[in-house]
């Protein structure tokens, strides 16, 4: 009985961490830019989410001197004044390997036509809060 219960406890818990990635780039984007909606927090003017980015082979090294397959971070963005840092990223390369880091870096301008500016654009707009509707039920 016990373990039925653990089993239960575990699936309920890992059914609430699914993610629910959605694209939010164009097709013909040179990287594939998704957001989890399921990450996503809103306080205020504040945002902040995971976002994947999903690059085109051998078209973007970065900082690195391997390509990247694809990266995923968890951004923080601040919609008022239209700036964002990064809190954490994992890096996956085409060789296989990956880097990660969770140091929160400072508060940056976001450039024009940029992917964190499509993702400011995305997650800014107008979205309904998950616990007034779940209230209001």
């Amino acid at each position: 009985m016990k373990r039925t219960i653990l089993l239960a406890l575990v699936l309920a818990c890992g059914a609430a961490q699914a993610s629910n990635w959605v694209r939010i780039s164009a097709k013909d984007a040179p990287a594939q830019e998704y957001v989890d909606l399921s990450s996503v927090q809103v306080d205020g003017s504040r945002r902040i989410a995971w976002l994947k980015f999903v690059f085109r082979p051998h078209s973007y090294k970065g900082n690195s001197t391997k390509f990247y397959a694809n990266d995923i971070e968890l951004a923080d963005i601040q919609c008022d004044t239209k700036q964002t840092r990064e809190l954490s990223i994992t890096v996956q390369y085409e060789d296989g390997s990956s880097e990660h880091s969770a140091t929160a870096r400072e508060w940056e301008p976001i450039p024009p036509d940029t992917a964190i500016e499509v993702a400011m654009l995305y997650l800014c707009k107008p979205m309904p809060n998950p616990s007034k509707a779940a209230a209001q039920k």
